[in-house]
């Protein structure tokens, strides 16, 4: 303690007994030092961000302390005057002194493995800057927000060098996804996020991309994607299927190499979601920010450009979009329609603000086509799990409990908040259809399962594991009017540090 007030110049014991900092979880305290000469005292800026009592191992803090960290950073620095920036977290406080002794602390350095460098580096670089993009240059020129960015170098005392490369590929992705769900739906529908990803893989040749227009998608299969094209049949802007592949290094130009997993992320891509003709209608419809419910889509593609930075070996991974708009016009999908999924399914439309189902089953159908062996399909799906799990917490649904786990470790290294949510299948009944072969919707109670159940039906289970994560919650920072680019950070985490092929 006595060492690190030296350098600084201040003490720092004082100025939080004076502020009342005591290092709970959400409390933060920012110092502004005197400028000086010294170059042994170089800090303008001190920022105490408490994380609490830890709650990861042995009670150090866990990667999504570290990430709620990183974020308060983020959020509180003045980064239009920074050049630099030093992070030390703090692993326990100790006390020595008897009763009447003044008493002393000691503050240790925490040392941090590749994983919980990345959580907090990534939260910092991803969020740093606001989005300003859509204000005018008049209005740019007159802002006074003081976390403008300029290029700052990090520092992490106790840092690990593989973490913070991760961490900037990471945020890179972070911020892709952030950005393409704070876009208005004006600039994003499903022909320029086509043209976005098309964008990402004309930078290397380890990325393909190819788009199926809506012709492609009616011929793909014995029937074609009639769930799909149902949902964007009622807007101009036709509906966009898009592939990215990444394909590791050592196979390019190598027919007989055979990856050692073989994964497809699908992410939904409704750019824009009125509802169809069950039209989202009154207080809490959320109607006027729909457009985050792309941010399955904006998580995939912001997943595959920062697997492209990191380059992991042995690897075939499937990036997909199904891209439309969920619109009202005379050519739009009716509620009591029969659509036919590309297997054959038929479906009764029972509601067409269930569309995200709709769209995502034609696509896993498509993934399992490609020979994908793993898929994490990535949607702002249910309502209902908002309500079960609130805005911060996202919830995973997997058939196989060993891939479930896994799934739920690399959340928790990533520092993503996700929860176990059960595949009660007693509620597959509410999904029976008196004239179809099943119906689109349940009853309200239990809707995120019955959602994750209607999508459990389009998957081999026998050749192919699965897990559906619903984002509807954490893909949004209502308090802040954000996105928060969730997502990106488990998915990079469970390719690179998944490990072993999955067992069904």
């Amino acid at each position: 303690m006595g060492k690190l007030e030296s350098a600084l110049g201040i003490s720092l014991a004082q100025e939080c007994a004076t502020s009342g900092f005591a290092g709970k979880e959400g409390q933060s305290l920012y110092l502004h030092v005197a400028r000086s000469d010294d170059a042994t005292k170089p800090a303008k800026q001190i920022l105490l961000v408490g994380l609490g009592h830890g709650m990861g191992e042995k009670g150090a803090p866990s990667a999504l302390q570290l990430r709620n960290y990183g974020l308060q950073i983020a959020s509180s620095m003045k980064w239009n005057s920074l050049e630099s920036l030093g992070l030390l977290v703090v692993g326990e406080c100790t006390k020595a002194g008897g009763q009447g002794e003044i008493e002393k602390k000691e503050l240790n350095a925490l040392a941090l493995d590749t994983a919980e460098t990345c959580a907090v580096v990534s939260a910092i670089l991803a969020r740093a800057e606001p989005d300003l993009r859509f204000r005018s240059s008049r209005a740019l020129a007159s802002s006074t927000d003081s976390r403008k960015k300029n290029d700052v170098a990090i520092y992490v005392a106790g840092g690990d060098r593989n973490g913070l490369l991760r961490g900037s590929a990471v945020a890179r992705g972070m911020r892709t996804a952030l950005e393409l769900v704070n876009a208005p739906p004006n600039y994003v529908n499903p022909t320029t996020l086509a043209a976005f990803a098309e964008r990402i893989a004309s930078t290397s040749e380890l990325l393909a991309c190819k788009t199926l227009n809506a012709e492609q998608c009616s011929a793909f299969g014995e029937h074609g994607m009639q769930l799909f094209l149902g949902v964007g049949s009622g807007s101009v802007n036709p509906p966009q299927l898009i592939h990215l592949r990444y394909t590791s290094p050592e196979f390019l130009g190598d027919g007989n190499a055979e990856p050692s997993r073989k994964i497809a992320v699908v992410g939904k891509g409704v750019t824009f979601d009125s509802g169809g003709y069950n039209l989202k209608v009154g207080e809490g419809s959320m109607i006027d920010v729909m457009k985050f419910d792309m941010g399955g889509a904006a998580a995939t593609l912001g997943a595959a450009e920062t697997i492209l930075a990191l380059q992991p070996p042995g690897v075939q991974i499937d990036f997909i979009v199904p891209a439309c708009e969920n619109l009202i016009s005379g050519g739009a999908m009716l509620p009591g329609s029969v659509l036919r999924a590309s297997d054959g399914t038929t479906v009764e439309v029972n509601n067409t603000d269930a569309e995200g189902r709709l769209a995502l089953a034609d696509a896993l159908l498509y993934a399992q086509d490609q020979g994908a062996e793993e898929i994490i399909d990535v949607a702002t799906l249910t309502g209902a799990c908002i309500i079960a799990l609130g805005d911060e917490t996202a919830g995973v649904f997997a058939h196989s409990e060993r891939f479930a786990k896994r799934l739920l470790e690399s959340a928790a290294a990533a520092g993503e908040s996700v929860w176990r949510m059960p595949l009660q299948h007693a509620y597959a009944k509410q999904l029976k259809s008196d004239i179809a072969d099943m119906k689109n919707t349940g009853t309200r109670a239990g809707g995120s399962i019955t959602a994750a159940l209607f999508l459990h039906r389009f998957i081999n289970h026998e050749k192919v594991s699965w897990a559906h994560v619903d984002i509807a919650g954490p893909v949004w920072d209502a308090a802040k009017g954000t996105g928060t680019g969730f997502g990106v950070a488990t998915l990079v985490h469970h390719i690179l540090g998944g490990g072993q092929t999955s067992s069904k």
